[in-house]
C-alpha cells in the first residue's frame, strides 16, 4: 500500500512551527524584559553601612558635618601654602616638608585644634548615606584625598613638638594621629580600613623614628607605650563585612524582580557615567541568578574574614582554600573582589609594625630604669607586657631581638614572609618582606631611615 507522505509531513511540520512560534514568542518576552529591566532594590543597606559604623564607634552625638569641614578646611589651607613654594606639593612628606622649608605650620593650627577638641568630645563620626542611589556612588574617596594630608600634618606637627621638647604635646598629636586613624577606617569600607591603616603606620613611624633618636624622656615614653597598647590598628574584618554589605547592594542595583542580572548597568560599577545598550542583557539568561551571586558573596567574604582572624603564619600552615571556587565563575564576584590577599598581608604587616615599635619603647623605658638593655625580650615581663607577643609570620617564635654593637645597641626584627629567621637582613624595600617573593629577608623594625 503506498505511503501517504504529506500524512506525516503535515503534523511534523506543524510541531516544528509551534516549536518555531514558541521559540520566538520567547525570544520576544526575554526582548521585552531586557529592555524593560529595572533594579529590585528591596534592601535598606545603606542603614546596615552606617549602622556598621556606628557599632566601633560607641555612642554619642554624631559630628560627621563638623569632622568634614575640618578635613575640607585643612586640605584648602595646605593648597594654598604649598601653592606658595614651588615644587613642594611633589614632596613625599607633604606637610613635613613644609616645615623643612621654613614653614612654622601656623596656618594649620587651626585645623588641629578643632581635630584634638572633636577626639576629646569622644564624638561619634558616622558618614550619613543617602537613600537614593547605589553605595558605590555615595562612598566617595574624601576620606583618601583629604585624610591622608592631615595624617602627614599631624606628623609634621609630632616632629615640631619633639623639636621643642614639648613632649607633652608630642604625646597628645600621637593620640589625635591614632584617632584619626580609627575615625577613616571606622566607615567600613575595605579602602577605608586601608587609609586608616596608613594613617596609623605614618604616626607609628614617627614614634619610631625619635626612639631610634633616643630623644623622648622616660615619661613620655611611659604614656606612648599606654597609648599605643590601647591603639590597635584598623580591624581587618570590620573592613570586610562593610565590603560585603557594599557588595550586597550594588548585586541588588544590579539584578531586576526576575532575579536577572541586568549587563547593561555593569560599567556603573566599574565607574562610568552611562549604562550600556539595554538589548546586553538578554545575554542574562545564561549567567547566574541573584541569589546564586549573594551565596557566591557571603562565601567568599566569610571565608576571608575567617582567614583574616589566623595569623599570617597559621594562614601559611592551613589547607583550606583561601576562597570559594565559585569566584572564577561569577561574573559579579571577579568584577568587584578585591586583592584581598594583599589587603589582609597589609594589615598583617602594620600590626607588627605596631607591635615591634611598642616593644621599642619598652625597651627604652627598660634601659631608662635600670640604666641598661634587657638582655632578652623576657625581661620585659611582666612590667611592660602581662604576656609577651609572639612573632605573627614565625611559627611559636618570638619576635628577634639580638644585643649587639650597634648605636641603638640592639636590633629587633620580624621573620617576614617567608617565616624564616634570616639573621636581620632587610629587604631593599623594608616593607618587601612581607611579600611573598621575599625570601631571604626579615622586616627590620630598629633600622635607620626606613
Amino acid at each position: 500500500m503506498p505511503i501517504r507522505r504529506g500524512g506525516v509531513l503535515k503534523p511534523m511540520l506543524i510541531a516544528v512551527l509551534v516549536i518555531v512560534a514558541v521559540g520566538v514568542l520567547w525570544l520576544c518576552v526575554e526582548i521585552y524584559f531586557a529592555l524593560t529591566a529595572t533594579p529590585n532594590v528591596d534592601t535598606d543597606y545603606a542603614s546596615q553601612m552606617e549602622e556598621l559604623a556606628a557599632s566601633v564607634q560607641g555612642e554619642g552625638e554624631n559630628r560627621w558635618a563638623e569632622y568634614s569641614s575640618i578635613l575640607a578646611d585643612h586640605t584648602l589651607t595646605l593648597l594654598t601654602i604649598e601653592a606658595s613654594i614651588p615644587g613642594i606639593a611633589d614632596a613625599d612628606d607633604g606637610a613635613l616638608s613644609l616645615l623643612r622649608a621654613g614653614f612654622d605650620g601656623a596656618l594649620l593650627q587651626g585645623a588641629a585644634d578643632r581635630l584634638r577638641a572633636l577626639r576629646s568630645a569622644d564624638a561619634v563620626v558616622v558618614r550619613p548615606i543617602p537613600r537614593d542611589g547605589m553605595l558605590i556612588d555615595v562612598m566617595l574617596l574624601t576620606q583618601f584625598t583629604e585624610s591622608r594630608p592631615l595624617a602627614k600634618s599631624i606628623r609634621a606637627r609630632m616632629f615640631l613638638a619633639a623639636q621643642r621638647d614639648d613632649w607633652a604635646e608630642y604625646v597628645e598629636t600621637v593620640a589625635d594621629g591614632l584617632w584619626l586613624s580609627r575615625t577613616v577606617a571606622a566607615e567600613s569600607l575595605l579602602i577605608n580600613g586601608l587609609v586608616g591603616l596608613g594613617i596609623h603606620q605614618v604616626v607609628i613611624d614617627g614614634v619610631r623614628q625619635q626612639v631610634l633618636g633616643g630623644r623622648v624622656p622616660a615619661a613620655a615614653l611611659g604614656e606612648l607605650g599606654e597609648l599605643l597598647a590601647s591603639a590597635p590598628i584598623p580591624n581587618a574584618a570590620h573592613a570586610l563585612r562593610g565590603e560585603l554589605i557594599w557588595g550586597l547592594d550594588s548585586i541588588q542595583h544590579t539584578h531586576d524582580a526576575r532575579g536577572r542580572l541586568m549587563l547593561s548597568r555593569l560599567p556603573l560599577l566599574e565607574g562610568m557615567d552611562e549604562t550600556s545598550p539595554a538589548i546586553v542583557n538578554l545575554v542574562s539568561v545564561v549567567m547566574p541568578r541573584r541569589g546564586t551571586t549573594e551565596r557566591a558573596f557571603r562565601d567568599y567574604f566569610d571565608v576571608t574574614i575567617e582567614r583574616s582572624a589566623m595569623t599570617p603564619a597559621e594562614r601559611r600552615a592551613s589547607a583550606s582554600e583561601p576562597f570559594p571556587n565559585e569566584v572564577s565563575g561569577n561574573p559579579m564576584l571577579k568584577l568587584m573582589s578585591p586583592a584581598l590577599g594583599l589587603a589582609l598581608r597589609s594589615f598583617d604587616s602594620a600590626d607588627v609594625d605596631r607591635v615591634g615599635v611598642q616593644i621599642m619603647v619598652a625597651i627604652e623605658r627598660y634601659r631608662a630604669e635600670h640604666d641598661e638593655l634587657p638582655a632578652s625580650l623576657a625581661e620585659l615581663v611582666p612590667a611592660f607586657f602581662d604576656q609577651f607577643p609572639s612573632d605573627p609570620w614565625a611559627a611559636d617564635a618570638p619576635l628577634v631581638y639580638k644585643l649587639d654593637d650597634s648605636d641603638l645597641g640592639y636590633t629587633l626584627y620580624t621573620v617576614g614572609f617567608d617565616g624564616v629567621d634570616n639573621g636581620g637582613t632587610p629587604a631593599e624595600r623594608a616593607y618587601d618582606a612581607f611579600a611573598p617573593d621575599a625570601d631571604g629577608t626579615d622586616f627590620v623594625f630598629t633600622a635607620p631611615g626606613r
